[in-house]
C-alpha cells in the first residue's frame, strides 16, 4: 500500500499502472488482485487505512467541554487541538494528505472521486457535530454549523497546502494565529 500511495502521489491515480505498483512493491499481480481485487480496491484500502487513523484523532481532538465564560478553556483550545491534529497528521502522512487534498478537486464523476466522497462526508460530519455542540452554548453559531465546519476545514487545508509548497510554516504560533483569525475574523 505504501508503494502504491507513493506512486499515486508522484504520478496521479490514473497514470499509476498496476505493473509499476507491483514492481515497486515487489509482489506479483495475482497477489495484488487477491488482496485488493483491483487498482481501485487498493486505492480504497489506502483511503480506509489512513482516513480511519485521521478520524480517530479528530474525534478525540474535537471533544468540546463547555466553559463559555473562560475564553482560553472553551472553543479556542478545541480549535487549536484540531488544527494541531491536522498539521501533525499531514506532516506524518504527507503523501496521503497531499494526495487527498489534490483529489478534493477531482472531477466528481470519476471513480476516485466516488471512492473519496464517503470519507470526506464523514470528516465533515465530525466537524459539524463539534460545532453543533458548541452552538448549544454559543447562540451565534446556531444554524451555521455546516458553514463553520467547511470554512475551518478549508482554512486548515490551505495552511497545509502552503506548508507543503514551502510558503508557510506549520508551528504552534502559526496555528494559534490561524485559529484566532478564524474565530474573530479580519478585524481581530
Amino acid at each position: 500500500m505504501q508503494q502504491a500511495l507513493s506512486l499515486f502521489m508522484e504520478k496521479g491515480y490514473a497514470a499509476a499502472g498496476i505493473n509499476e505498483i507491483v514492481r515497486r512493491a515487489g509482489v506479483t499481480k495475482p497477489a495484488l488482485y487477491y488482496f485488493f481485487k483491483s487498482k481501485t480496491g487498493l486505492f480504497f484500502s489506502i483511503l480506509d487505512t489512513y482516513y480511519n487513523r485521521l478520524f480517530s484523532l479528530l474525534e478525540e481532538a474535537a471533544e468540546y467541554k463547555p466553559s463559555p465564560s473562560k475564553y482560553e478553556q472553551d472553543v479556542f483550545p478545541v480549535l487549536n487541538r484540531l488544527m494541531d491534529t491536522y498539521c501533525i497528521f499531514a506532516r506524518q502522512n504527507t503523501d496521503f494528505y497531499m494526495l487527498v487534498l489534490s483529489m478534493s478537486f477531482a472531477n466528481p464523476d470519476t471513480e476516485i472521486a466516488d471512492c473519496i466522497k464517503g470519507f470526506q462526508k464523514r470528516e465533515q460530519k465530525i466537524l459539524e457535530r463539534m460545532f453543533r455542540h458548541m452552538a448549544e452554548y454559543h447562540g451565534n453559531l446556531k444554524r451555521k454549523e455546516t458553514l463553520l465546519a467547511v470554512s475551518f476545514r478549508a482554512l486548515i487545508q490551505s495552511c497545509i497546502g502552503l506548508w507543503h509548497s514551502g510558503e508557510m510554516e506549520l508551528n504552534p504560533r502559526q496555528s494559534r494565529q490561524t485559529v484566532k483569525l478564524f474565530m474573530h475574523g479580519i478585524f481581530s
